[in-house]
């Protein structure tokens, strides 16, 4: 796992949530990911259950502070007071052992959170590893995080914010991603969501002598490119120039360049086939949606007790069955879609000769 990837920090506080909180999050579990501000409401309330531990370890380190106090006061004492500063000595250790059991006890609990590791740690404060680790081993106001480089850290939740949100640099963590923007999606975006992507989204495209010479999809966002993932890993399109140096740059719709005639066929053909590949499987996916509803429809019934049932079967009927047509229809756009990228384009019509006598 790379220290400087934001990304795959995020990814391992996905896997954490997913552990701990997932279960009790509908969409999550459905693969729709979780909201920011969800998941840090699910976080806070793993926080407050790990209090009591976080209390028992500072009330141990406490403890530790005041028995060394009180052997250093005993060894700096006269004769006439030793009995006096021995049993506060050993009313100190009483008081560690004590307070050493309860958080160990705490520790052990199986209802406390477990800890974190600096890598899920470092994606809830949206870090990579490398800068939440230069933090934690840093100054702060309730002390530094890690007190030594270990590579592998255990990190209590309610620890781990309260050193958060008392960082001058790292408090306003709440405010560090977007809300309502879902995090660890799985479920991918609907076929007709793809395929108006790879229909509408505009491509730059280089042109010599009227010829397309390459592409360029660098102005595509993330969501576009992860909707059209083939194409965008294909490693087509390096520039080309005529002898004269002349190229010419336009905008258009991607279905529109894969249609005009090319400078490279080869690399037309790995361009056509990584987008009929895209729209084969957007027309799978479609088929089965209407496969599903055309099965659906025979066993629509009729609801018992109901007064108005006949009309409310007739309205569910036309649901399904208007559901069953846009289906059709969006496949028959896919289908057309292939091929006008596939088939030769239609040569201009010869007018016949006139007729001579």
């Amino acid at each position: 796992m790379s220290l400087d990837s934001k990304q795959e920090a995020l990814d391992k506080l996905i896997e954490r949530y997913g552990n701990t909180c997932g279960w009790n999050n509908p969409l999550f579990e459905s693969g729709h990911g979780v909201a920011w501000e969800r998941l840090i409401k699910d976080v806070e309330n793993l926080a407050e259950a790990d209090q009591p531990a976080l209390k028992a370890e500072k009330a141990w380190v406490a403890a530790e502070e005041a028995l060394a106090e009180a052997i250093q006061k005993h060894s700096a004492v006269g004769s006439d007071h030793v009995d006096h500063t021995n049993a506060r000595v050993e009313a100190c250790r009483l008081a560690l052992r004590r307070a050493k059991q309860r958080a160990e006890k705490l520790g052990k609990s199986p209802t406390r959170p477990k800890p974190w590791s600096s890598a899920e740690a470092a994606g809830l404060l949206n870090l990579s590893q490398k800068v939440f680790r230069e933090f934690a081993k840093g100054s702060s106001p309730t002390g530094p995080l890690l007190p030594d480089d270990r590579t592998h850290a255990a990190i209590g939740i309610a620890r781990l914010l309260e050193w958060a949100d008392a960082h001058p640099r790292l408090r306003r963590w709440r405010e560090s991603r977007e809300t309502g923007k879902p995090l660890g999606q799985r479920v991918p975006m609907p076929p007709q969501t793809r395929f108006k992507v790879v229909q509408e989204v505009q491509v730059d495209f280089s042109l010599i002598e009227g010829k397309v010479s390459s592409l360029d999809l660098s102005k595509w966002s993330e969501e576009e490119r992860e909707m059209f993932l083939h194409i965008w890993r294909s490693k087509a399109g390096a520039l080309q120039v005529d002898e004269r140096g002349i190229a010419m740059l336009q905008t258009a719709t991607l279905p529109h360049v894969l249609q005009q005639p090319w400078v490279d066929q080869v690399l037309k053909d790995v361009w056509v086939n990584q987008y009929t590949k895209t729209l084969g499987d957007i027309q799978s996916e479609l088929q089965a949606h209407f496969a599903q509803v055309q099965g659906a429809i025979p066993h629509l019934a009729l609801e018992e007790g109901r007064e108005d049932g006949e009309d409310a079967y007739q309205t569910l009927v036309k649901q399904w069955t208007d559901a069953s047509r846009e289906l059709a229809g969006q496949m028959s756009e896919v289908r057309a879609a292939i091929l006008d990228v596939t088939l030769p384009p239609a040569q201009p019509r010869r007018k016949p000769p006139p007729f001579r006598f």
